[in-house]
């Protein structure tokens, strides 16, 4: 038998278990205003005035009221949450993204909601009830299934990213011409072999950056070769690649790799094979992760715009929730090489 008045004792060390819910009728007393001058506070309405607008807060703080969502929903038709997808939390490349779009939503007074869709199925993934939006950072084939396909637009969506859909708001980071600059600024080094250090599977002529590596070789006149990583292609596992690449090959002299974690492993593991950057093998990653600005020898990257996509999401996202009417929205952006000192032989670039 379990004894309540324990529980009661427990408590008492973990204030917010035993605190009952501050309501919108208890801070509206404390204010001294009525129930719908608080609420019309915490909707943002601007028709409240300054000092008590301030009032409200202050005593919203003092009490340790939040508001819900839930009931925002109820009262206004609106929850003021907007679902983030995502693939993999565990993405230095979708954390960059993450810090702009959830700016963005605060400053709206936006709350978000994150999904991981690692271990869920297209089929599986659904959009949460009562959201007011949703913003789709790279993963396309949850796009195409047949609930989006059919209803999705009740839903505001934005697709936004490398890979992207066109059939909904859209904004675009369209890579082929930072990875053309990055093979002909490789060839210009001198390298005479250029490589792609890539996930198996984004190597299909539907990935843009090797699409534009094979056309770029091609039009050199180079021969493609391609290290293919496990899918996965967290920066361990390229490492253990490229081990078992340079045991039974020489290396390459140029590797254009798919991601900036792949160009930070490839980097790591050329040293321990006593090979020099860039005079022995010249290296460029993709994405512009801030940590490859301070290694000892900065890493050449194709730079995403992330700033500018993650305004351009959040605004096509809200033209959309204030006019569902819009035709389809649609932003592309264009990424662009800085090259650095892992690939910078001479004065050429």
């Amino acid at each position: 038998m379990v004894r309540m008045d324990g529980l009661r004792e427990e408590a008492k060390g973990f204030p917010n278990m035993a605190q009952k819910r501050v309501t919108v009728y208890e801070v509206a007393a404390a204010c001294d205003v009525s129930i719908a001058t608080v609420s019309r506070v915490i909707n943002g309405h601007k028709h409240v005035h300054p000092d008590t607008r301030q009032r409200v807060f202050d005593q919203m703080k003092k009490l340790g009221y939040r508001p819900s969502h839930a009931a925002r929903a109820l009262s206004t038709g609106r929850s003021r949450v907007v679902s983030i997808w995502i693939g993999n939390l565990n993405s230095h490349y979708v954390m960059t993204f993450l810090g702009q779009l959830e700016q963005h939503l605060a400053e709206a007074d936006f709350e978000m909601l994150l999904r991981n869709l690692w271990h869920r199925s297209p089929e599986e993934a659904l959009p949460p009830v009562g959201i007011d939006g949703l913003i789709v950072l790279e993963e396309v084939a949850w796009l195409e299934n047949d609930w989006f396909r059919q209803e999705g637009t009740r839903v505001p969506v934005v697709s936004l990213g490398v890979h992207w859909v066109d059939w909904v708001d859209h904004v675009g980071l369209d890579l082929k011409d930072g990875v053309r600059e990055a093979i002909e600024h490789l060839i210009r080094q001198g390298c005479r072999r250029v490589a792609s250090v890539s996930p198996g599977m984004r190597n299909n002529p539907e990935d843009s950056r090797y699409a534009t590596y094979l056309a770029s070789i091609e039009q050199a006149g180079r021969e493609p070769e391609i290290i293919e990583t496990p899918w996965i292609g967290n920066r361990a596992t390229v490492e253990e690649t490229m081990e078992r690449y340079l045991a039974h090959r020489p290396c390459p002299d140029g590797l254009f790799c798919y991601n900036d974690d792949h160009a930070i492993a490839v980097c790591r593991t050329l040293r321990r094979h006593g090979l020099r950057i860039p005079e022995d093998v010249a290296v460029v990653g993709c994405d512009d992760l801030v940590e490859t600005q301070y290694l000892e020898c900065p890493i050449s990257t194709i730079v995403l715009p992330v700033p500018e996509a993650c305004n351009a999401a959040w605004q096509l996202l809200e033209n959309r929730m204030h006019d569902p009417g819009l035709p389809i929205q649609s932003v592309l952006l264009r990424p662009h090489l800085e090259a650095r000192a892992s690939s910078v032989r001479n004065a050429r670039g």
